[in-house]
């Protein structure tokens, strides 16, 4: 019997991962050696086990354990650097991990030390220098010099971090008392724990040393994660993210209370947790795990957030939201469409459909089924029905879209192409795969605009590359996607089960995250790291380096394998005059005017990374924020904008006789979230009416992006000449 080069070379990696310690549980140790040799032999990369895992993985834990380089000093860094940085991956191999509990253990010291003196500053009336300034983030800086240099940077994080509380009107308890509290809760933390904890740590930033989305969970983590997303339908609906001490939302699901609540956002980063009625717990520096536990309860129950909103114009900023947990209702989460009657600008009306498109699911438990939900049948039900009411262009939006099922993204793609590849995926053997769409049936072969975001990903920039390597959509929104193109599967970290690693982990299990394999589209670009890149790049405050692949510690870069055979359209003209009159609106636009000149308060905010200790200098500046806000709201209020009839169409209406106007529906579903949130200050609103919420629920109302999407597919129907789908008015 001949058997191919890549079972001969898994039978291999199975026999090679065998350990000596079969039949008995793993010390950290041995735990370690078999992680290091499944990613040596199952990683993408197949990266060994060598000088470059071991720096990275140094660095990895001096961040995890001094994100602000507020701790160690440069003396323990060249220390640290001159005993670890090459040997980290020859103590893997002798089964050792104290190299955690050591670093761990400076820290602990230093930690200790800076905590005694806290009494001290906070005391001081002369700890906060209204001259002075502070750092906002010190994850760039330099390692303090010495003590002293280092007792002067405490101080001065102190201050910014009394000045923050006295600007805060949401203040849990006097400004010297909060810190003090914080930051002895930070010290008995650190203090409890254990060389356990230390070794799971180390094992960990061996994980992401590969990659950011490699990952090791020991067994409660793991059963963690698969009671998670058993429960995944309830809760509020937030999936979170630890960030340099905070805690901040990372994503809001669609029809979860949060995203119908409307009022917690991307990046916003949350600060205090209480339940009902009762005091806040802050939860600054607190670990993710306990921020998850406060947040996390029963259907019925109340949470309330106390945040820092994500564009506040100063970090003292708070807004109170209190959400009801509940179950999410499915139905939000399917895709949905509208019907819109704009003018064509030649003196006519023109139809278009727009379709949300919140992820790419498929309900497995379902299979077979005919009606079993799923992104591709759904979708396709909405195109008939925008057919059928004389639609001249499309848009799919995919600009809140962070995956999901990869089978999904492919026969959805087969709905605008004729029957050819659809992605090419690489493992870590070397063998490229090419899924195909087989059907040659086209549903939709009008004029196509595909809106895209930094927090589009996965398998949404695998449909939006493939339509436009096949020049059958124009990709519109920020200069790029996210760029996540890594295939991720969980093996069982356990000596006993590793000749059958390609089972799924047990429950009670330690398991391995590990990248496997990569995405590459049909003309042979990888979507990892760069993403897709915009034909039209419109203004947006999301459009920052710090969301996306390319942000991210180690990882994997961008190439390119051999482009597919296929039948392409060159849209290189059309894209031209697009971008000629897309340019011409954007530059008149007032919103847009409004969008580029926050996106230059942030960028400079951010570059400055300065923050004055000045109150008065400080509240002056939150008071022209609320000044600059009243003014849009009042701009906008007194502009003449257009209203064009909008029809929505779900799943479940779209073989209705007749359809309901959208503005209906939105009324409907606001005076629900009024019914559903508690009540609220004007104060805690003033943010949310220029905010786009990504990745929950509506677009808002007022949207520059959506707008002139719109206005770029009417462009392509003109140059189209689909002329016939136009209707007079």
């Amino acid at each position: 019997m001949k058997v191919s080069k890549k079972i001969l070379h898994l039978l291999f990696a199975f026999i090679a991962l065998a350990s000596p310690c079969a039949g008995k549980s793993l010390s950290s140790g041995e735990t370690a050696l078999v992680v290091a040799r499944l990613l040596e032999n199952r990683h993408y990369s197949r990266q060994p086990l060598d000088d470059t895992i071991s720096q990275r993985m140094l660095t990895l834990l001096l961040e995890d354990i001094d994100y602000n380089r507020m701790f160690f000093l440069q003396s323990d860094i060249d220390n640290f650097e001159q005993a670890y940085a090459t040997t980290l991956d020859d103590a893997i191999r002798r089964r050792d991990v104290s190299a955690a509990t050591d670093i761990y253990n400076t820290y602990l010291r230093r930690l200790e030390r800076l905590i005694s003196k806290l009494p001290e500053f906070l005391a001081d009336p002369s700890l906060v220098d209204p001259r002075g300034t502070a750092e906002i983030r010190r994850n760039k800086s330099p390692w303090p010099k010495d003590e002293n240099d280092q007792d002067n940077i405490w101080r001065q994080q102190i201050a910014s971090a009394v000045v923050q509380e006295r600007l805060n009107k949401h203040a849990l308890d006097k400004p010297e008392t909060v810190v003090a509290k914080r930051y002895e809760r930070l010290f008995k933390t650190a203090r409890n724990s254990d060389s356990q904890e230390q070794a799971k740590m180390f094992i960990k930033t061996l994980a992401r040393a590969y990659d950011p989305h490699s990952e090791f969970n020991d067994a409660s983590e793991y059963k963690s994660f698969r009671i998670d997303i058993g429960l995944r339908l309830e809760g509020i609906g937030a999936i979170l993210r630890p960030d340099e001490g905070y805690t901040t939302v990372a994503e809001l699901v669609p029809g979860g209370p949060a995203a119908k609540d409307g009022r917690l956002k991307i990046k916003d980063r949350i600060v205090a947790v209480a339940q009902g009625n009762d005091e806040f717990t802050d939860v600054v520096d607190m670990s993710l795990d306990k921020v998850v536990e406060l947040i996390r309860g029963e259907k019925g129950t109340t949470v309330r957030l106390l945040v820092i909103p994500a564009r506040a114009a100063d970090p003292s900023e708070r807004k109170v939201i209190e959400i009801v947990r509940d179950k999410i209702n499915l139905k939000e989460k399917e895709s949905k469409a509208e019907l819109i009657e704009m003018p064509d600008g030649r003196g006519n009306m023109v139809r278009v459909g727009w379709i949300t498109i919140p992820s790419f699911y498929f309900d497995v438990e379902q299979t077979g089924r005919p009606d079993a939900p799923s992104t591709t049948r759904h979708v396709a039900t909405l195109i008939s029905r925008l057919k059928k009411e004389g639609a001249a262009g499309l848009v799919i939006d995919l600009s809140r879209n962070p995956g999901g099922s990869l089978e999904e993204a492919i026969s959805l793609t087969g709905l605008f192409i004729k029957s050819g590849p659809v992605v090419q995926i690489k493992d870590e053997t070397g063998w490229i795969r090419k899924s195909m769409d087989l059907d040659p049936s086209v549903l939709w072969d009008g004029p196509l605009v595909i809106l895209t975001s930094r927090f589009s990903a996965s398998a949404s920039e695998i449909f939006a590359a493939a339509l436009q390597d096949y020049g059958k959509a124009i990709v519109v929104g920020d200069r790029s996607t996210y760029g996540k193109g890594t295939v991720q599967t969980y093996i069982p970290v356990s000596s006993s089960r590793q000749l059958f690693s390609f089972m799924p982990p047990p429950a009670d299990a330690d398991a391995l995250r590990v990248t496997i394999q990569k995405f590459y589209r049909v003309l042979g670009g990888s979507t990892q790291f760069n993403g897709v890149v915009s034909d039209i790049v419109l203004p947006s405050v999301t459009d920052i380096e710090e969301v996306g692949e390319s942000s991210l510690r180690f990882p994997l870069p961008y190439d390119e394998v051999a482009p597919l055979n296929i039948e392409r359209k060159d849209n290189s003209e059309v894209i031209a005059k697009l971008q000629t009159l897309s340019a011409a609106r954007v530059a008149k636009n007032r919103e847009f005017l409004d969008v580029k000149e926050d996106f230059a308060r942030l960028t400079a905010r951010m570059n400055a990374n300065v923050i004055s200790l000045d109150e008065s200098v400080r509240r002056a500046e939150i008071e022209q924020e609320k000044v600059r806000r009243k003014n849009r709201k009042e701009a906008r209020a007194k502009a003449n904008r257009p209203e064009y009839p909008s029809y929505q169409i779900t799943v479940e209406t779209a073989n209705e006789p007749s359809l309901e106007l959208r503005q209906a529906v939105l009324d409907r579903k606001r005076k629900e979230a009024q019914n559903h949130r508690a009540t609220k200050s004007t104060e805690d609103d003033e943010s949310a009416d220029d905010e786009e919420n990504l990745l929950s629920g509506e677009r808002p109302e007022i949207d520059p992006i959506k707008d002139e999407t719109l206005n770029i597919l009417v462009d392509l129907v003109n140059l189209s000449g689909r002329s016939d789908t136009v209707q007079s008015r």
